[in-house]
């Protein structure tokens, strides 16, 4: 795969964009648990961020398809920017329906962060889709250490309450991948297609409507089971078990790298072995997660548990995105990465509400039952779409 500048740019700017992630699951239970009226809505912010993200995704890819990628990606970076000063604020004020507010608008810009793997693969062949998306995934990389360090660095940077300056120092790097992205080049937006306006065609007109359904359930379950787990995390090691700010964040830390790290081999593994191979080692991976995370755990429990997750996560996903890519026509690419995209992180949001208040009126280890349940039917649905898909596309997605 030749490199190109489009590549360069989504990947530095995923780099910087993506660190919002890593500080918000940290910083957004343990400033729930301290400012929030009641202990189970304490993962409620790290929920809006991806409430956020929903709600973006359609106005985000209306705008794209209306003035192109660039003028969405700055757009967004920009609403996030806001959103950061916003979440410094409502700690200095102590008000956390603002916080929650300032963590939707961070969130706004995790769905246009989501586009910048499509937009990679309409820099590249058809053949190269998948290392295109691992590449530009791979920088969650240099994300998943800054994200938490500023949370160390910066938690006394500023007399307006703990914390605050880290959103603030959050605002800067989020300016940065703003300006990175003003490089992003493109042709002239085509105006919509038929396919594309034609709604009640849209089934009919994918190229595989089981492959993208089966892509869409690939991805919502890993995001599913990642959220529930990785969301209930830092509260259940610092607000139950009083494990250290600098420990929780060493496990988020490493969970986030989990996450992206394998990007810079999964693009390849996918072209080498097939992405469906992929697919059942991603499920592999994340049943093995939750088993382990049903038993005992100490720091390298915690640690494992969450190495694992990221990792399957990894596969799960880019599996899912590169099936997606392989479903549709180019015409239909908005609508069908926008449908993608809203089911997806909707599932997502639900389960990262949904994980505080399990975590408090049930536990940890029903969290890991629930996420049992999703992975078996995920795993059932993978083998009746194998079937499915086996007459007339197994050669394409062998």
């Amino acid at each position: 795969m030749v490199m190109n500048r489009n590549l360069i740019v989504l990947t530095l700017a995923q780099s910087l964009g993506m660190c919002s992630g890593p500080l918000v699951i940290l910083l957004g239970g343990i400033l729930g648990a301290k400012m929030a009226s009641s202990s189970g809505l304490a993962t409620l912010p790290v929920a809006f961020m991806i409430i956020g993200s929903v709600m973006a995704i359609t106005p985000a890819t209306m705008i794209m398809g209306r003035f192109g990628r660039r003028t969405g990606f700055v757009i967004g970076s920009l609403v996030a920017v806001c959103g950061c000063l916003t979440g410094a604020y409502s700690i200095y004020i102590n008000y956390f329906p603002l916080l929650c507010i300032a963590v939707m608008m961070i969130g706004f810009n995790m769905a246009v962060i989501q586009q910048y793997r499509f937009a990679a693969v309409e820099n590249v062949l058809p053949e190269n889709s998948s290392k295109a998306i691992s590449l530009v995934m791979s920088g969650g990389i240099l994300a998943a250490y800054v994200g938490p360090e500023l949370v160390i660095g910066t938690q006394n940077w500023l007399q307006y309450g703990l914390y605050s300056g880290s959103f603030v120092a959050l605002a800067v790097v989020l300016a940065m991948a703003g300006f990175v992205l003003l490089f992003y080049t493109e042709e002239k937006p085509e105006e919509p297609t038929p396919v594309e306006l034609k709604s009640e065609g849209f089934w009919s007109l994918l190229l595989s409507p089981h492959l993208f359904l089966l892509a869409v359930a690939t991805s919502a379950v890993a995001f599913g089971v990642m959220s529930l787990v990785m969301t209930a995390t830092p509260v259940h090691m610092h607000v139950g078990h009083h494990f250290s700010v600098e420990d929780t964040a060493w496990v988020i830390q490493s969970h986030i790298l989990a996450m992206f790290i394998p990007s810079l081999f999964s693009g390849y593994l996918i072209s080498k072995l097939g992405v469906m191979k992929i697919l059942v080692a991603g499920i592999g991976l994340l049943f093995a997660a939750v088993i382990l995370a049903m038993t005992e755990l100490k720091l390298n429990g915690y640690w494992s548990v969450l190495v694992l997750l990221g990792v399957g996560w990894n596969f799960l996903f880019t599996a899912g995105t590169t099936l997606l890519t392989s479903s549709y026509n180019p015409a239909q690419r908005y609508k069908a990465q926008a449908g993608h995209d809203l089911t997806v992180f909707g599932f997502q949001a639900s389960a990262a509400l949904l994980s505080g208040v399990i975590l408090y009126q049930f536990g940890w280890f029903d969290i890991q039952v629930i996420s049992m349940i999703l992975l078996s039917i995920l795993t059932l649905g993978f083998i009746y779409m194998r079937k499915k898909l086996a007459a007339s596309t197994a050669d394409s997605i062998s």
